[in-house]
């Protein structure tokens, strides 16, 4: 079953390195500053799928995000 903090490379079975490692951390990194995951209204398999295959990715609020953060 995919899991949320899949990088879409690994989802879609394509040859990948180490950012994959660092995509599964940012994922972490933000739901630690939302105090939970994005989209948690959807499975886990259509939140794969929409980043693998539509490039969606968690919006970043200004309200919750230090500057330093977003640059």
């Amino acid at each position: 079953m995919p899991d949320r903090y899949m990088a879409p490379e690994v989802y879609r079975r394509e040859s990948y390195g180490k950012s994959v490692d660092v995509f599964s951390f940012a994922l972490i990194v933000h739901e630690m500053f939302q105090g939970g995951p994005s989209h948690r209204a959807e499975a886990a398999v259509q939140v794969a799928d929409k980043r693998a295959y539509e490039d969606s990715r968690p919006p970043l609020s200004s309200q919750v995000y230090p500057e330093a953060i977003k640059m």
